[in-house]
């Protein structure tokens, strides 16, 4: 049997469509009169914390009773109702045919009324415990993405609590790295400092070296040009001998500096390729961290995360 009239109504704090043969003023009221009911228990002081599904049963529970205490007001009416009646000639009471007629078809409509709001609130009661079954599936589905969700949490802390250690020992190494840098760099400035003075040192020498080759080709013309005079041969013999030994210092002292000049240039070297390479290891430091603050930038509303990067365990494999 098709239903002819379909209603979306509001019960028990849900909207939804309801058909039936009833009126569509019939079907609202009967919603209403629940959705009464539920309001009532729900802005109770002492239903407030209850569910949505206890809210539901104790609602269909209450309209139970309603029901109840309305049938027992119809048989108190039925007993009570004021009926004139006259007594015949044999002593027994008489009613009369249309108070009796009257009376009849008040119960028959009463009965009416009960029964409709007995299958309405059967009907309810149905309904209400397929949306109780719905809802305790539903906590139980809720129950478990609850664990789920709080062992996820726990795996995170324990990975970002290993990515703050890690960060930690990063960040000491940085600085120790950044020390070390200083004091390189301070020697590589006082190095290129003695280097200049070496160099300019070099040069002097150089230039000595070279005025005592001059001189000693100008007296060793002169000893030839001096053939005549044996004393001032002498002479410039001793002045040559003189040169000579100053020339061998001078070469030695210029062999000496040369070889400290090699000395520091090849300490250089290595010091530059130190800086360099503290350099290379504070750019991939700055790169490392700069993903870090990434990683812990991802959102974790959706509740998936991405795995700890390995990038600090390479890092320091490469240190």
């Amino acid at each position: 049997m098709a239903y002819k009239n379909v209603v979306s109504v509001k019960v028990c704090g849900r909207t939804m469509t309801l058909t039936g043969n009833e009126s569509v003023e019939y079907i609202t009221r009967v919603a209403n009169y629940i959705e009464e009911k539920a309001a009532m228990l729900r802005n109770s002081d002492s239903s407030k914390n209850l569910s949505a599904t206890m809210v539901s049963v104790l609602t269909s529970i209450n309209i139970a009773d309603d029901y109840f205490k309305a049938l027992e007001e119809i048989e108190e009416l039925k007993k009570m109702k004021g009926i004139s009646v006259s007594v015949s000639n044999d002593g027994q009471k008489m009613v009369s045919l249309e108070e009796y007629e009257a009376v009849k078809k008040q119960n028959k409509k009463l009965k009416a009324d009960a029964d409709e709001l007995t299958k309405a609130v059967e009907e309810k009661v149905s309904e209400l415990e397929n949306v109780n079954s719905r809802l305790e599936k539903e906590v139980s589905e809720l129950k478990a993405n609850m664990e789920k969700v709080k062992d996820e949490n726990l795996q995170l802390r324990l990975k970002a609590e290993s990515l703050e250690n890690d960060k930690k020992e990063i960040s000491d190494k940085n600085e120790r790295f950044v020390i070390e840098n200083s004091v390189l760099r301070s020697e590589k400035n006082r190095l290129e400092t003695e280097n200049s003075s070496l160099k300019t040192e070099s040069e002097n020498l150089k230039g000595q070296v070279n005025g005592l080759k001059a001189d000693n080709e100008k007296l060793t013309e002169e000893k030839s040009n001096a053939e005549s005079s044996n004393e001032d041969i002498k002479n410039k013999d001793v002045q040559i001998e003189e040169l000579k030994k100053e020339l061998e210092n001078s070469a030695a002292l210029y062999d000496e500096l040369n070889k400290k000049f090699g000395a520091l240039q090849e300490d250089n070297i290595k010091k530059i390729a130190q800086i360099n390479h503290l350099k290379s290891m504070e750019s991939r430091f700055l790169e490392f961290e700069k993903k870090m603050k990434e990683q812990k930038e991802i959102p974790s509303e959706t509740g998936g995360k991405k795995a700890p990067s390995q990038t600090g365990q390479n890092y320091y494999k490469r240190i």
